[in-house]
């Protein structure tokens, strides 16, 4: 199980996942957080004892629960998010990183602060 929390420093703005029960080295977690994959937040990760922390930046962003919790989706906004979907499925799939792994929920995808809609 995972816990979760907000971390704040000079500059910037992190969503912090605890796993306490982390005992092996996995080649998804490597990949996202050496790499910059389409449609991923960065990602680093920080071994403490018996517990991995992971560290997302989410600064400039707003998860989609927060942004749409007062106003409703529209079908274009509904559109265009099925459409990254796909793309980040594409680009997930050239790396083999397996999409049953990934969450899915409205507080943990993001959307940049510029976009807009």
């Amino acid at each position: 199980m995972m816990d979760e929390r907000y971390k704040r420093d000079l500059n910037r703005n992190y969503m912090n996942k605890t796993d306490a029960q982390k005992s092996e080295e996995i080649y998804e977690d490597r990949m996202i957080t050496e790499n910059r994959i389409y449609g991923f937040l960065p990602c680093v990760e920080q071994k403490k004892e018996k517990q991995t922390e992971y560290f997302y930046e989410i600064t400039g962003r707003q998860s989609m629960e927060l942004l749409y919790e007062r106003r409703e989706v529209s079908y274009e906004q509904l559109v265009e998010l099925l459409k990254d979907l796909l793309q980040i499925l594409i680009a997930s799939e050239e790396i083999l990183l397996n999409a049953d792994h990934f969450v899915l929920l409205p507080e943990y995808l993001y959307r940049d602060s510029g976009k807009t809609g």
